[in-house]
């Protein structure tokens, strides 16, 4: 008996060893992971390569998401960013406070959008808008507004995007009146609502309003990025006004600090497309190059490959021109095909819109209808009580009516959120 004892005992040991080891081990991986990811010195992609093998052991760490969704999208990668945010904003939300919560919804919106995924970005944005927000993250509707104006002037449908940036500048000055929006983030929002008013503009080609709107929100930037993109705005204008010159400069210097890869491409284009204007084909080449083997079949490698194809003609290369311009018509066919277009995001958007309001009006009519009813019923029905109740002897004394306390109702009203 005793000699099974110590069998027992020193099972229970070598398994109480074991799991300690396998916990030490365990431990010693994620600290090296830890410290790996954390490194500077690594590439982002072999940063993202060790927050991919903590995710492994950690599924649920929502601190290690965030940062990887981070990274992921400023070097370009929209696929694995969107994957992240959309992790963070659903399955995971309920680990996140309002504002992450917030925050990871509207960047899955907008690396879904900058992926080519108009319509999930149109739905995202949608939801973002709709979500109940308390006042200290009223201002994510103004970014939900934003990438509809985005996606408005995008597809040309100017009479939509006017409309969105009539709305944004409304909630703008309500949410300052209100004390609900701090003068960075008004200023913020206010850049971005006059650089967009400065891109219609353009569009309607009232090009002195958007010369004095891009130097309005010039005054407004704060930052690199804002800076930049109000300088690209100022070289599209002066490109449409014949100052080839002068747009010519504020491409050059501006594109190599536009920090989204998205916006670089798609600032080259512009400045490559100037510049073989100009009977630069060569130059043209060069600032298209970096692109070259892009992954990214949209819209923007459609166009690279067009500059390419025609400033290979003027060099009288016409095999490669044949060939790159063969590759942006298979390129635009696969895009009409794919009925992945803004234009129908965006009318996905305002049918979404459409049917909240047709919800929030039946909801409301319903219970106009239900009160009413109530109402009438009661009125009908009271007769019928006091016939019911009228007692059947002349002498009535009090016992023949015991008391009953007064019933109290309490209830709250709540108002109706704004669709």
């Amino acid at each position: 008996m005793r000699k099974k004892t110590y069998i027992w005992s020193a099972a229970f040991i070598a398994l109480s060893l074991a799991a300690v080891v396998t916990a030490y081990a365990s431990d010693i991986r994620e600290s090296f992971y830890i410290s790996r990811m954390e490194d500077r010195q690594l590439s982002p992609r072999q940063r993202i390569v060790y927050m991919d093998s903590l995710i492994l052991l950690q599924p649920d760490n929502v601190e290690v998401r965030k940062i990887k969704s981070d990274l992921c999208y400023s070097i370009g990668d929209y696929t694995e960013a969107a994957k992240e945010y959309l992790e963070l904003a659903g399955r995971l939300s309920d680990r996140l406070s309002e504002e992450n919560r917030m925050r990871a919804m509207k960047w899955a919106a907008i690396s879904m959008w900058q992926n080519n995924r108009f319509m999930d970005a149109s739905k995202m944005a949608l939801n973002l808008l709709r979500i109940p927000k308390s006042d200290s993250t009223r201002h994510y509707d103004l970014d939900a507004m934003e990438i509809v104006i985005s996606t408005a002037l995008a597809s040309r449908d100017l009479e939509t995007a006017g409309e969105y940036l009539d709305m944004e500048r409304a909630e703008i000055r309500r949410l300052r009146e209100n004390g609900l929006l701090s003068k960075d983030l008004e200023r913020k929002y206010r850049a971005t609502l006059i650089s967009n008013q400065t891109e219609l503009s353009i569009h309607e080609r009232n090009y002195s309003r958007a010369m004095k709107e891009a130097r309005e929100a010039m005054q407004l930037a704060s930052g690199t990025r804002d800076t930049v993109d109000v300088n690209i705005l100022l070289a599209e204008v002066y490109a449409r006004i014949g100052e080839d010159k002068a747009a010519m400069e504020l491409y050059r210097h501006n594109i190599p600090l536009e920090p989204s890869i998205y916006n670089r491409r798609l600032y080259s284009n512009e400045y490559a497309e100037l510049l073989l204007r100009n009977g630069k084909a060569n130059d043209a080449l060069a600032v298209i190059k970096p692109f070259e083997g892009s992954d990214q079949f949209d819209a923007i490698e459609s166009k690279r490959l067009k500059i390419k194809g025609n400033a290979m003609k003027c060099n009288g290369d016409m095999v490669n021109a044949f060939e790159s311009l063969g590759k942006a018509a298979m390129i635009d066919d696969s895009l009409q095909r794919s009925g992945e277009s803004l234009s129908y995001a965006l009318r996905e958007f305002e049918n979404g819109i459409a049917q909240d309001e047709m919800e929030r009006l039946t909801r409301r009519g319903d219970r106009w209808r239900t009160a009413t009813f109530s109402v009438i019923g009661g009125v009908l029905l009271l007769p019928a009580a006091a016939e019911v109740r009228k007692p059947e002897v002349e002498v009535i004394t009090m016992k023949e009516y015991p008391y009953t306390e007064t019933l109290t109702v309490n209830g709250t009203v709540e108002e109706l959120r704004k669709k």
